[in-house]
């Protein structure tokens, strides 16, 4: 069992993929995000005042035109954007593969973030 729990696939828990943000610029279609829960701890990369994580967040995705639904993603990112989407209540743009709902990621370079209801 690793930092975010067992990878095989089994029982009711599905998979998780690493996204990849750039991919799904590509090829995703832009909905928002609302994050529910995170967890990360330090990676590699990043720089020195701005130093990657690797995340694993629980969101709910609000697909444009269709109904919400949870996704569980890993993401790398930068502490800089980690803090952006702490605390209550946060909305953040998000990338979704049209082919695979599951595979969501959070790009907060493309909309703002909102906080609070």
């Amino acid at each position: 069992m690793g930092f975010f729990g067992n990878k095989k696939t089994g029982g009711d828990e599905p998979r998780v993929h690493l996204t990849d943000p750039a991919m799904l610029r590509r090829k995703g279609t832009l909905g928002r995000a609302r994050i529910l829960e995170i967890e990360s701890k330090p990676s590699v990369g990043g720089s020195m005042a701005d130093p990657a994580y690797h995340c694993m967040l629980t969101l709910e995705v609000l697909p444009d035109g269709g109904e919400p639904y949870r996704a569980k993603v890993q993401q790398r990112m930068v502490r800089s954007i980690l803090g952006q989407l702490t605390g209550e209540d946060v909305v953040a743009p998000a990338w979704i593969d049209p082919k695979n709902p599951d595979k969501v990621a959070v790009d907060v370079a493309v909309d703002p973030i909102t906080k609070g209801r």
